[in-house]
């Protein structure tokens, strides 16, 4: 059983090529809906996540963006766009150095055609270093979340002769939508970082799961590329509000 980590990791450092991919890590070398990008301007980088605090988000604890940006430099212009999309089927995505990617997935299979015991530990690593799970303090049982918060409609149905589980029971399934809502209703929260692979890649969980995502570069003033970023969430004004 391969050891978790007991803290997310909010920023690390990889190192990357002159040739970069942005990808879904469950994607091998052929799919069309990941991105390479090139000029690069090879050397470490830091790479990190960023959350935003914002009821129109389906997950505000999740990341919001992936990013990743070269050292030597203070600021960042995200304003080029890069032409596709980051496809996402597992949930996740990052940015990789092209030759390391490359050597991963011509040695994802062996001589009979399946998952090397490499690979699968590589992809582990891909979902495991990237959160952590831990107990939710706050965590309540429907019951007893129902008697904390509504008593008197439990003390009606126990008067109406109903078992006090029962009842506990019946109000908190009438007010179901409204403790699902709550953190109480979670008996884990999840702690959301950044996965280093080999100090040659970087990925996250995205914030709505599946889907397309725009890449971003940012470019110093010969037009080498010196930063990324995958945007988790797009424009927040398309969002509806909150009805809280």
């Amino acid at each position: 059983m391969k050891k978790r980590p007991t803290e997310a990791v909010m920023e690390t450092e990889i190192e990357l090529g002159e040739v970069v991919r942005a990808t879904d890590p469950c994607y091998d070398l052929d799919v069309w809906c990941t991105i390479l990008v090139k000029d690069v301007l090879p050397g470490k980088y830091k790479a990190r996540i960023v959350k935003i605090d914002d009821n129109r988000l389906w997950n505000k604890d999740a990341p919001a963006y992936l990013i990743v940006e070269h050292p030597d430099y203070n600021s960042f212009e995200y304003n080029e766009r890069v032409e596709g999309e980051v496809g996402v089927d597992s949930g996740q995505a990052g940015i990789f150095d092209e030759e390391y990617y490359k050597k991963i997935y011509e040695n994802e299979k062996d001589e009979n055609g399946e998952e090397t015991e490499e690979y699968k530990d590589w992809y582990d690593r891909c979902f495991y270093q990237g959160y952590v799970e831990k107990h939710n303090p706050n965590y309540m049982s429907e019951g007893r979340w129902a008697l904390a918060n509504f008593p008197k409609e439990v003390e009606e149905l126990v008067n109406k002769g109903e078992h006090q589980l029962v009842a506990e029971y019946e109000v908190a399934r009438k007010h179901r939508d409204e403790y699902c809502e709550r953190d109480a209703s979670c008996f884990n929260i999840v702690e959301y970082g950044v996965s280093n692979l080999d100090n040659k890649g970087a990925c996250s969980s995205t914030n709505y799961g599946d889907g397309g995502y725009d890449l971003y570069v940012a470019r110093n003033k010969d037009g080498k590329v010196i930063g990324f970023k995958i945007d988790f969430v797009g424009d927040l004004e398309d969002y509806e509000e909150d009805d809280e």
